[in-house]
């Protein structure tokens, strides 16, 4: 079935529920291709989720839009935390609603210089009638701006090794994290005790503690990579305050510069 054969949703019509990939069904690149969800596993590494254009993932990339592929994590974090500015409720509690937020939107087109967001009118007015006065606010204005009820969030897209990370346009990361990422916390404990057996002569060396850890050395060599960033950075992590292009597969997947000034360059960006 090709894309143009797909069953076009009426406006207003409630979605189906996500299987873990919330932006299913909505996003697209700038050539009008889907983007399906995809994960990359590697052996010895974490799994990481991506929007992948179905032109790439049919073997013809030169058909694919500006953005082929967008790490799904970020994108998802970038529109939820644009919609909880806008004091939309599926997007205000402590996690993003989202079978809710899928209700409100109708398309999303992943650009070079940003993401485009077009709501859904009929839902939006629905979601609208059990708004308080005060937030109904944030989303009327639309009504005067833009006909077309498009949010659109300027980035820039950079890519770090393996991934393109979102920036925005005066060089600032486009999403400040302010959660603590549970698997590079843990990264960076164990990287840091790895790091101090080695320094005390506990073990005497990587080799020997990729050996006790039952983990191949090639493995031991990427894990141990967080405890030889800034220690600015290592704070960021723990405090859960990371810039966006922090990330356990940023560090793993390439290269990790020692000079701190380059650390900070490369993943946050300034």
């Amino acid at each position: 079935m090709s894309e143009n054969d797909r069953k076009v949703r009426k406006p207003g019509e409630t979605r189906k529920a996500h299987k873990g990939a919330p932006l299913t069904g909505l996003i697209y690149d700038t050539a009008g291709h889907r983007m399906s969800p995809t994960t990359a596993r590697q052996k010895n590494k974490p799994a990481y989720r991506y929007y992948a254009s179905t032109a790439v993932q049919l073997g013809d990339p030169s058909k694919a839009g500006a953005v082929p592929r967008v790490s799904a994590p970020l994108i998802e974090a970038l529109i939820a935390a644009r919609l909880k500015e806008l004091k939309i409720p599926a997007a205000s509690g402590p996690a993003a609603d989202w079978n809710g937020i899928r209700d409100l939107i109708h398309r999303i087109e992943v650009r070079a210089d940003g993401i485009r967001v077009e709501l859904d009118r009929p839902a939006r007015q629905r979601a609208m009638r059990d708004m308080p006065a005060a937030i109904r606010v944030s989303l009327e204005r639309f009504d005067a701006t833009d006909d077309r009820l498009v949010i659109d969030i300027k980035t820039r897209t950079i890519r770090r090794g393996g991934s393109k990370i979102a920036f925005g346009p005066d060089g600032q990361p486009a999403l400040k994290n302010t959660t603590v990422d549970p698997a590079l916390t843990s990264a960076l404990i164990r990287a840091e005790a790895w790091k101090r057996k080695i320094l005390s002569g506990d073990a005497e060396n990587l080799a020997a503690i990729s050996q006790a850890e039952n983990v191949t050395p090639a493995y031991a060599r990427r894990m141990i990579r967080p405890a030889y960033l800034a220690p600015d950075l290592k704070a960021s992590i723990l405090d859960g305050r990371q810039p966006i292009g922090l990330t356990l597969e940023a560090i793993t997947r390439t290269e990790m510069p020692l000079d701190w000034n380059d650390q900070r360059r490369l993943y946050a960006g300034r």
